[in-house]
């Protein structure tokens, strides 16, 4: 069976994560869930579309995993994390975001 309206076009595509989900259960089971789309732009516009997902879950045994912080901008390597000090972070966010919050009501 052919592809409906299929053509051969001239750009780029990739790969894109367009949300991010994290869960963070009382019990235990916390996870970032990235909604993943795929884009093809071309000089006649930009089309995107749903590419899938990627769920990793914070556990004790990935706790100390290592990964590179790029810049968003240039791609470059901007030093290294743990999978904790991203939980931890992803914590005192909220715990700050909250407080704000609270704050704003409060006054």
């Amino acid at each position: 069976m052919t592809n409906y309206k299929q053509a051969s076009v001239t750009g780029e595509s990739w790969v894109r994560a367009v949300r991010v989900v994290l869960e963070n259960p009382l019990g235990g089971g916390a996870a970032a869930t990235f909604i993943e789309e795929s884009v093809v732009s071309t000089p006649a516009g930009t089309v995107m579309q749903a590419a899938g997902n990627v769920v990793e879950p914070f556990t004790a045994e990935n706790a100390a995993e290592s990964f590179d912080l790029l810049n968003p901008e240039t791609g470059e390597v901007a030093g290294s994390a743990t999978y904790q000090d991203v939980y931890a972070m992803l914590h005192s966010l909220y715990y700050h975001v909250a407080a704000k919050r609270d704050a704003a009501v409060a006054g």
